[in-house]
């Protein structure tokens, strides 16, 4: 899996309009083939890739602290790269697949933006096909990320007095997060109304952020926030142009 979205990105990166056209006319000339089987992979792995993830974490704490002790240090942090090692492969399929979202709509192509947000057309119409909502998933699920990155919302502090779970992952979380804003960012660009109202009508997503802008972030990560709060306000900005 992670090497065959390596490959899509690569394609896609080296000649994306003619590769953005390819895979657009391919998705649609397969409506409940390919791009059944494409769309529900895609909601699939956002609805449930942070879930999955949360059990993986939960687990693996526990364990450590049942094993051993001396792993957590007093502010229950680990003391070894056991979970960093471990959790390559949930965030990096995760943001590969935001990262070919986003080359599907780069440059502003407003066929692959507005396919994105319905798959049903004039022209196609499918009665027992599901169109998938893109836009609408991918909110949800960056609204579930900045969660899971400031709100620690694991439970990690009922499970170690002091534990959090923020300084635990945030590199990982900050990196993935910063790519589904941009991945957001780049489906209004041009711009494309459609998509700009239906992000502005998920009301948690706008919420949302003002968890990242009004965010008391510790000196070591302010590195890290100030890059994801740029991200942040450059989506604000495109949803207003």
């Amino acid at each position: 899996l992670i090497e065959s979205q390596r490959f899509l990105m690569l394609i896609l990166s080296e000649c994306y309009s003619e590769t953005q056209s390819i895979i657009l006319n391919r998705l649609k000339s397969d409506l409940n083939g390919v791009c059944a089987g494409f769309f529900n992979f895609v909601r699939s792995q956002l609805s449930n890739g942070i879930t999955q993830y949360q059990e993986y974490f939960i687990h693996q704490l526990l364990r450590a602290k049942s094993d051993n002790p001396s792993a957590i240090d007093k502010e229950g942090k680990l003391l070894n790269q056991e979970l960093s090692d471990k959790d390559g492969f949930f965030f990096k399929s995760m943001y590969q697949t935001l990262v070919i979202l986003q080359l599907f709509c780069d440059n502003c192509y407003t066929d692959f933006q507005l396919f994105l947000r319905s798959q049903k057309t004039e022209t196609n119409q499918i009665s027992n096909f599901v169109s998938i909502n893109v836009i609408a998933e991918v909110s949800s699920f960056t609204s579930s990320l900045i969660d899971l990155a400031f709100h620690d919302s694991m439970g990690a502090n009922d499970i170690n007095q002091g534990y959090t779970l923020y300084h635990q992952l945030r590199h990982t979380l900050y990196h993935l997060l910063d790519q589904s804003l941009r991945t957001l960012t780049v489906f209004c660009l041009g711009p494309c109304a459609e998509n700009q109202d239906e992000i502005a009508s998920q009301h948690r997503f706008i919420s949302m952020l003002n968890s990242i802008i009004d965010s008391s972030i510790p000196p070591e990560d302010e590195y890290l926030f100030q890059d994801l709060l740029a991200t942040t306000l450059v989506l604000l900005s495109s949803l207003i142009k």
